[in-house]
């Protein structure tokens, strides 16, 4: 699998999920976020709110709940810093 391609790494994400692998969806999740970072020349730590959003639904599945918020949180952030428009994705809201 190419290194930098972060929509595989996505895929394979929700594939371990899917599979109740929670570690290594977790693992996935996080190599699609640098993937991502590296195509999108900024750094790794500064993952799409997808990628944020992804993470947290693999914690709560996991049963990580606090972490779960924590994604989630840094989700709707990012998400209000790079979204024009007033409104935030339903998708943030359960």
């Amino acid at each position: 699998m190419k290194p930098d391609y972060a929509e595989a790494y996505n895929g394979l994400a929700n594939i371990y999920n899917a599979q109740r692998k929670f570690d290594q969806a977790a693992a996935a999740s996080a190599k699609a976020s640098r993937a991502d970072g590296v195509a999108r020349r900024r750094p790794a730590r500064a993952a799409t709110p997808t990628a944020l959003y992804n993470q947290g639904v693999i914690l709560w599945n996991a049963g990580k709940i606090r972490r779960r918020e924590e994604a989630f949180e840094a989700g709707d952030r990012r998400e209000r810093r790079t979204t024009p428009s007033r409104t935030t994705s339903s998708a943030w809201r359960s």
